[in-house]
This record gives C-alpha cells, sequence and structure tokens, in this order.
C-alpha cells in the first residue's frame, strides 16, 4: 500500500494525537475479537470434556473443566466492559485482560498433562489437535498487539513442552522441537501481520485525519468567502445571493419581502478623530446591535464601508418600518462602546417593499434613495422609499 504523506496537502498531523489515535483503535479492535472469541471458548472446552469423557476421572475432568469456564467467564467480563465503558488507564486494562487470556492458554496447556493416558497416542492426538487450532485461531485475535501474542504463545506452549522434554523419549522429543518449530513461525508470520495491520491501520487513521482537515479547511473558506472578515455579517456578494433566492420564494408563495438600507452617521469623523481601531470597533458592536433587532430569519449584510442593507422575508414595509425604528432608536440613546469612549452613535435608515415585480437592482436603488434623504432630512431618521410613501398615502386617502 503507498504510504500517504498528508504533509503536501498543507495538513500538519499532531504524531502524539495520531499514535493516541492508533493505540485506541487497536485496543478496541483487539478487545472485540477477544470477546467474540471468548464466547466461543466453552464450546472448545465443552467439546473436549466430550471427547475425554469415560476415559479420564470424572473429577478431574469436570475440575478442569470448571477451571476453564471460569477463567473464560473473567476473560468475557474484562473485555465486554471495555467495549460499553473505556477505563481510563487503558494500558494497564490492556495488561490485566492479556494475563487473564494468557491464564486461559495455560489452564487449556495442561491439559496435555491432566488428560494423558500411557501408550494411547490417538487419544493424546486428540488434545494436540484441538490445542493447535486454538494456538492457529488466536493469530488472528491477537494480531493488533505482539506482546500479547507472544505472551499467549508462551503460556500455552510452555507446559506441554516442558513436559515433553520431561517424558523423555524420541516421540517427545520430536514433538517438543515441533512445538518449537510451531511457535518461531507462528510468532515470525504473526510479526509481519502486525506491522501491516498497523501500517493500514495508520493509513486509514491518516485519510480521516486528512478528510477532518480538509473539511474543516472548507468551512473556513466558505466563511472568509461569504462573510465579512470585521463584522461576521454576510458580505455584500454572498447577502445578495441570498437575497436572490428570497425573491424567488417571494414569488412562488406570493409573500411580502422588504430591504433596509443603513449608514452609521459621520463615520468618517469618527475615523479621523479616534482612529480607524475605534472605528473598526463601532462596525463591530454595531453589527451585533443590528443582528439583535432584527428578527432571526432576517438576512443581515455589510453592503459597504459603513452601509449596511438587511432582508426581511414575510414582512411588510408598517413591520419593516417599527424594525428600522426600534434600531435607529436603541443606537442613539445606548452607549455602544461603553464608558470607555464618549461617541455619539446614529444611523440613518431608508426602507422598501420589494414589489412582486421589480428588480432587485431596482429595489435597493429605491432603499438607498430613502436613506439618502433621511440623511438630507438631519439624519437620525427613518425614511421610506418615495413609491412606499405614495402607496401608503393612496391607501390612507381610499380608507377615509
Amino acid at each position: 500500500m503507498e504510504k500517504i504523506d498528508v504533509t503536501k496537502y498543507g495538513v500538519d498531523i499532531n504524531d502524539e494525537l495520531m499514535q493516541s489515535a492508533i493505540f485506541s483503535d487497536r485496543l478496541e479492535i483487539y478487545m472485540v475479537r477477544g470477546r467474540n472469541a471468548i464466547m466461543a471458548s466453552p464450546v472448545a472446552s465443552t467439546y473436549m470434556v466430550f471427547l475425554q469423557y469415560g476415559d479420564i476421572d470424572n473429577t478431574i475432568l469436570f475440575g478442569w473443566w470448571i477451571v476453564s469456564l471460569m477463567v473464560d467467564t473473567a476473560v468475557f467480563l474484562s473485555t465486554h466492559r471495555f467495549i460499553k465503558k473505556r477505563p481510563k488507564n487503558l494500558s494497564r486494562y490492556l495488561q490485566n485482560v492479556v494475563f487473564l487470556q494468557c491464564m486461559s492458554g495455560f489452564v487449556w496447556s495442561t491439559t496435555v498433562y491432566w488428560f494423558r493416558i500411557p501408550d494411547e497416542l490417538i487419544h493424546e492426538l486428540y488434545t494436540y489437535v484441538i490445542l493447535i487450532a486454538i494456538v492457529c485461531i488466536t493469530t488472528v485475535i491477537f494480531m493488533p498487539f505482539r506482546f500479547a501474542y507472544v505472551s499467549y504463545i508462551i503460556c500455552i506452549s510452555s507446559f506441554p513442552l516442558a513436559y515433553f522434554l520431561y517424558l523423555g523419549g524420541a516421540m517427545y522429543l520430536k514433538l517438543s522441537l515441533g512445538i518449537v518449530i510451531m511457535d518461531a513461525v507462528l510468532i515470525f508470520f504473526q510479526t509481519t501481520a502486525t506491522h501491516q495491520f498497523v501500517d493500514g491501520l495508520t493509513q486509514r487513521l491518516k485519510v480521516q485525519f486528512l478528510a477532518e482537515a480538509l473539511d474543516e479547511n472548507l468551512k473556513k473558506i466558505e466563511k472568509y468567502a461569504n462573510y465579512d472578515e470585521l463584522t461576521n455579517l454576510f458580505n455584500r456578494r454572498f447577502g445578495l445571493e441570498c437575497l436572490r433566492k428570497e425573491k424567488q420564494i417571494q414569488l412562488r408563495y406570493k409573500s411580502t419581502l422588504t430591504i433596509t438600507m443603513i449608514d452609521i452617521d459621520h463615520f468618517k469623523s469618527i475615523n479621523d478623530t479616534y482612529g480607524h481601531p475605534v472605528g473598526d470597533l463601532v462596525l463591530t458592536e454595531f453589527s451585533k446591535l443590528m443582528q439583535k433587532q432584527f428578527r432571526t430569519e432576517a438576512i443581515v449584510m455589510r453592503y459597504g464601508g459603513e452601509e449596511f442593507l438587511a432582508v426581511t422575508p414575510r414582512t411588510n414595509l408598517l413591520e419593516a418600518e417599527k424594525m428600522a425604528e426600534r434600531l435607529r432608536s436603541e443606537l442613539s440613546t445606548s452607549s455602544l462602546l461603553g464608558e470607555h469612549f464618549d461617541i455619539k452613535i446614529t444611523a440613518s435608515i431608508g426602507v422598501a417593499e420589494i414589489a412582486p415585480d421589480e428588480l432587485i437592482e431596482h429595489a435597493i436603488m429605491r432603499a438607498d434613495q430613502a436613506l439618502y434623504r433621511a440623511k438630507r432630512n438631519g439624519r437620525n431618521r427613518v425614511e421610506l422609499s418615495q413609491i412606499d410613501k405614495l402607496d401608503r398615502q393612496d391607501k390612507k386617502k381610499k380608507s377615509n
């Protein structure tokens, strides 16, 4: 497998974090495999009892069976507990589980002594075949951790090896040599498999970290593309894109749609008098105030410089005028920058309701004209678009 170099993608992965994630995943796989395997162990021990029943003393046979079941239960509970709720000290917990698994292997290894019938080689082969099968199966279970497999091999092989050497004779010496060769071969291949397993896991985690990092970078790019960096409002491009979508909704459902153009009065003098950092602070705090005053579904954007545009869907002219007036009143009566700066900040506001068949650009122009009329009329006031004003007057005449 070709190794992945995440650095060429501009992603820097913390090595300590990576190693921790690899260890955690190895441990998770190890515990799941260990639990599943130990659930099958009682079947193997029961089969062993079935094979030996009638040939071995029942006290020895069932005594071994009970001990085997007790150890298997301890292994199952330990692995199951880990899967359900991870302990804090993972390394120590792993060592405890490996110890219990080695105890299970040692209990199995004693069968060469307890279930041996002198001069009955065929009978003994039953035991050897089951032990070899168990050793081979554990190759898959213990793959995530080499030390666990080596420990298990030692525990399940050391007693038969010592016992066969004790018995002596050509046959048992050959069996002892066979155990040594088999263990060496299994450990060699299992070590290679473990390295491949860890490398594969490392590559998978790198891909995962890379995908998460790229997703995070994509979100940042999207934010930089759609939001104004200073005020954290929509920028003009994205805000107008949202307005076009709302315009389509207006046409489909025949709902109302209004826009409000806002400009901070005498903003240039604030920059000239107090400096641009204070001017930036004014823009930031004013943006927060706007977001509080307008409805949550409103689209609020920085239109340019100290000029802002608010789009209020499903809002008629009267409601938009009231929201604009609340914003103007709150701004003129409160200290936007707190007690540190004695700065009087006001805003001029123009409001226009977009007609269903009206172009967005035309509606913005009407709101902008209303804004400049508010400035000409003394600033710190809300003005409606001239067309909207005439429509309101006509409605009042008809109602009278």
